[in-house]
């Protein structure tokens, strides 16, 4: 079996549906840690939702990054690696995902124009797209959707702007702006115009995705802008050395913190062993012991800090994407405490070493 067929058979079965959706957790701490438009995602800032809309916001992107893994050819396949039938490193797995996804989203962000109607009709296309239940169907005009697969194509022409749709009736009611950035809430807005422009067409039609985008912004003022997930600078080493400050969600702590501070000691074992000896030295000495960069320097044998410098550099960057990994040890949803337990049991399991 090819390593081609083999992605094909581990994407059609159970088993990919947990990676996929730890996955989608590094992908939003990827899209945090460097800003991204959150129009480019199904939700904002996940961590700053009921537990509830953020499992479903997850859930959300998880599908999205099937159906591009399904869209992938054998080539590409390739690239992220092994047949994951027989890959024995699940968290590795979900990484390499993970980042393939991420990078098809930041070239959508360096291409796609930073328009706020542009994006939401991207955002809509995306997701009737993708439900099983609407008919959908591009053409050199644009896309176009139907709520009725057997509406007739290319369906009646007659005009939609007869009446301005803020004369139209709104959905407010039914759905409020809090709750539309939402997949769910997105394909209830587009059944409430199919239904009402369908009335006055006076037959089942396809429809102009981009008349339901300006049907919502119209509605909906504002609600299309995309706005990045935003960082602020300032903060200490907390962010994963970063030197970022975040917002940090108050109240006990959850199950996903509670079980992170079981599993402490042997993730810094897991970090530790991808580090040199000089890594491990340099670690303790400016983290461990917090000693100035010269006084580093001069303990490691290098003639200037520049050297030194660039170990720290390394080992900090491997420190911050291993952390972009597990729940509570990186932003948004960093734990401060459970963030310098990691780093104390780091700096013990590399003292043990050297």
């Amino acid at each position: 079996m090819t390593d081609y067929q083999g992605w094909r058979d581990w994407l059609a079965g159970p088993g990919c549906w947990p990676a996929m959706t730890e996955a989608a957790r590094f992908v939003y701490r990827m899209a945090t840690r460097v800003g991204l438009p959150s129009s480019l995602l199904p939700c904002g800032n996940p961590w700053s939702l009921p537990r509830e809309e953020r499992d479903e916001c997850f859930e959300e992107l998880a599908r999205e990054m099937w159906l591009f893994l399904r869209s992938m050819s054998a080539q590409e396949m390739k690239r992220i690696g092994a047949d994951p039938t027989t890959h024995g490193n699940t968290r590795l797995l979900m990484q390499r995902i993970g980042q393939r996804f991420f990078l098809h989203l930041k070239d959508q962000a360096r291409t796609s124009p930073r328009d706020p109607e542009r994006a939401l009709y991207r955002r809509l296309r995306q997701v009737l797209s993708q439900e099983p239940t609407v008919a959908y169907r591009t053409t050199a005009d644009g896309a176009f959707y139907s709520r009725d697969p057997g509406a007739p194509w290319p369906g009646t022409r007659k005009s939609l702007h007869e009446e301005p749709y803020s004369s139209w009736e709104s959905p407010l009611g039914r759905i409020g702006l809090r709750d539309l950035p939402r997949r769910s809430a997105l394909l209830d807005v587009a059944d409430f115009f199919w239904l009402q422009a369908t009335t006055r067409l006076g037959e089942p039609s396809f429809l102009p995705v981009r008349e339901l985008a300006r049907f919502i912004a119209c509605h909906y003022p504002g609600f299309s802008l995309p706005t990045p997930v935003s960082i602020h600078p300032g903060g200490t080493k907390a962010d994963c050395l970063e030197g970022r400050e975040v917002e940090v969600p108050s109240g006990e702590p959850g199950p996903d913190i509670q079980f992170m501070a079981q599993r402490l000691p042997a993730l810094a074992r897991q970090l530790v062993h991808g580090w040199d000896l000089r890594q491990r030295s340099a670690f303790v000495l400016l983290v461990g012991d917090g000693v100035p960069l010269q006084e580093a320097a001069r303990s490691l044998g290098y003639r200037n800090p520049s050297g030194v410098s660039y170990l720290a550099r390394s080992v900090y960057d491997s420190l911050r994407d291993f952390c972009l990994l597990w729940p509570g040890l990186s932003p948004p949803d960093l734990d401060p405490g459970l963030f310098e337990a990691f780093v104390l049991e780091v700096v013990t399991v590399c003292k043990k070493g050297t």
